[in-house]
């Protein structure tokens, strides 16, 4: 699943995803021309959503595809376990009091 918040005035939209730690930036390219590129917020962009998008909805488009073919990030999988893991703890150590 794919979450957009658009910024029109700013030309900006972030996209989150369960798939992802981190967020992917849709913004307006500094060279002065009308294109959008992306921006990550941590490492660097996905060679897939790399190059220069002559709208944000086109950029939306390439982001939901690329988005629908990846599967969990490694980041992503070790929250899940960590996350599952301590609930079992949890659950285990009001057992035995």
């Amino acid at each position: 699943m794919v979450e957009f918040i658009e910024d029109t005035v700013n030309q900006t939209c972030i996209c989150k995803s369960d798939k992802l730690v981190t967020d992917i930036l849709i913004e307006k390219s500094n060279d002065g021309f009308v294109f959008f590129e992306f921006r990550v917020t941590k490492g660097s962009v996905p060679k897939e959503l790399s190059g220069k998008y002559s709208s944000i909805n086109k950029a939306k488009e390439a982001v939901t595809a690329y988005l629908n073919q990846k599967s969990e990030s490694v980041a992503v999988k070790r929250a899940y376990f960590a996350k599952s893991l301590e609930e079992r703890k949890e659950l285990n150590a009001s057992k035995h009091q």
